[in-house]
């Protein structure tokens, strides 16, 4: 694919559903004075409209999903192919996923005749044999640009994998976050340790942990002997999160913690960055986690993170300078201790948290590399 050296294209999003790691791109090419807009096949419960209102395929569905045979499938079909005519873009960034809607969807955009990019959350180095056939096969059969956030799922640093970074096929492309405050701000020491202020954010779903990271942090004493706090921040929107959620809850009144464990359901965004803001130290203990964004905000406030090690964004995080990476109960233990142990490193993982967050996740930097690999340079 050639490059256009030209005003900035029309771009358009052809993704499951608005989902927040979007926002720093889509910030990014506001910069650029890019035009864009967002076709999703659902809404999700808690999503953040502010820069961008999307548009669903099938406005008369909860989910947009095709399935053969099926006397919609024609419909539907012909239903994408006439939104991607009318909103006549220039550019196609198309996330792909394992299901037989995406590869339908694939097939229309393609009969569009629109230039493309295929975006996918899996790993540049990914091991799974199936995910890596269907990656070759469509680098070789389509000839278009494939672009990734997910380096790796190792714990190596993405900026010491720059070569990779650098070289990937896919293209690693990473998810943009404003820095939120002033990168000379330092957040002062701790006067004692009595209480930190711990958050984490996610759905109720089993694999999220909040049950069990509550757990782990009674089970330690410099927790559950401080004045310390942990709030969690969850969606509600399926019968699983219910369930989940009320665990959760018997849990904390079963267990005299209400005073300790704060639960927020369905909160809005500006009220989630409140409370990031608020927080001292931000905790990620999902399983099997492919991108979660609401660790890089953290960072763009400056917090520290401790964050299980299978998670696509977990090497956004420096080991030992940003927070602590870890894979067992004995590591989230370490590294629990050590926020006490050290009040101090809270500040200094404020710092190096946002100088990151400044050079390597620069929405506007990040857009005009995501446009480079769809075949345009601006000439503004």
């Amino acid at each position: 694919m050639g490059i256009h050296e030209q005003a900035p294209p029309e771009v358009l999003f052809v993704v499951p559903r608005f989902h927040t790691n979007l926002i720093g791109w889509l910030q990014g090419l506001t910069k650029l004075g890019v035009t864009y807009k967002v076709i999703v096949q659902t809404f999700g419960k808690s999503e953040d409209h502010s820069v961008c209102i999307p548009e669903k395929i099938d406005p008369k569905e909860d989910y947009f999903k095709i399935t053969i045979p099926s006397s919609e499938f024609l419909v539907q079909s012909r239903r994408l192919l006439k939104l991607i005519q009318d909103k006549k873009p220039q550019l196609i960034i198309f996330r792909f996923e394992m299901n037989l809607t995406s590869v339908i969807l694939l097939v229309n955009i393609i009969f569009s005749r629109t230039a493309f990019v295929i975006y996918q959350q899996w790993p540049i180095d990914e091991k799974r044999i199936l995910k890596r056939v269907i990656r070759f096969l469509i680098s070789k059969t389509l000839r278009v640009p494939m672009i990734t956030p997910v380096l790796s799922l190792d714990s190596t640093w993405v900026c010491d994998s720059l070569e990779l970074n650098r070289t990937s096929v896919p293209h690693f492309v990473p998810f943009g976050m404003p820095i939120r405050k002033s990168i000379s701000y330092i957040e002062p020491l701790l006067p004692n340790t009595s209480s930190i202020k711990f958050l984490s954010i996610g759905k109720f779903q089993s694999r999220k942990n909040h049950l069990e990271t509550i757990k782990m942090l009674m089970d330690n004493s410099n927790f559950s002997e401080s004045d310390s706090t942990f709030e969690i921040i969850g969606e509600i929107s399926n019968e699983e999160h219910h369930h989940i959620y009320s665990e959760v809850k018997n849990f904390i009144e079963l267990n005299a913690l209400d005073k300790r464990i704060v639960i927020s359901v369905n909160r809005n965004p500006s009220e989630v960055l409140s409370k990031i803001k608020e927080c001292d130290v931000f905790l990620m203990m999902s399983d099997s986690e492919p991108a979660s964004i609401s660790n890089l905000e953290s960072m763009s406030f400056g917090k520290p993170v401790i964050i299980k090690s299978r998670n696509g964004t977990a090497n956004y995080l420096k080991h030992g300078k940003g927070g602590f990476i870890v894979s067992s109960s004995k590591e989230f233990h370490e590294s629990l201790n050590y926020f006490f142990e050290h009040p101090e490193f809270i500040a200094e993982c404020n710092h190096f948290n946002l100088s990151f967050v400044k050079e390597f996740l620069d929405p506007e930097t990040i857009a005009q590399k995501l446009l480079n690999i769809g075949g345009y340079t601006l000439t503004l």
